[in-house]
């Protein structure tokens, strides 16, 4: 699967910014894969995508602008955005805090609110 969409993105042209958090997946009972984002890239690379990647917090307000910032700032612009970062807390809803539940909206919801701000911005219609 990740080689025929690896073709499809080089045929395509398609420059890839690649948005992780490492440190979040190693809280995970399943952990962070240690050659999840640099297997990621040489695949890509294999087939003549330009990549580049950053890791960022979403907790912090200022790293989704950021982040973008470093997509446009590296590749000029930017084609097509994906937001798949997410924080996730097993159990349910009655056994969330409050303080949970607000990490959860902060990450997956007002999160990527600034980086679709900012790619608007680079859109050209």
């Amino acid at each position: 699967m990740e080689k025929a969409i690896a073709q499809r993105l080089a045929m395509l042209g398609a420059d890839v910014f690649i948005h992780s958090y490492s440190p979040y997946d190693a809280t995970k009972t399943w952990g962070a894969d240690p050659d999840g984002i640099s297997a990621l890239i040489a695949l890509l690379q294999k087939y003549g995508t330009r990549i580049a990647q950053a890791q960022g917090n979403f907790l912090d307000p200022a790293v989704p602008g950021q982040i973008m910032g470093t997509a446009v700032q590296t590749f000029g612009h930017i084609d097509i955005l994906i937001t798949n970062h997410a924080y996730s807390k097993m159990g349910n809803i009655e056994q969330l805090t409050t303080a949970e539940i607000d990490t959860q909206m902060h990450i997956n919801v007002r999160g990527k609110a600034p980086g679709c701000r900012r790619m608007t911005a680079t859109v050209e219609v």
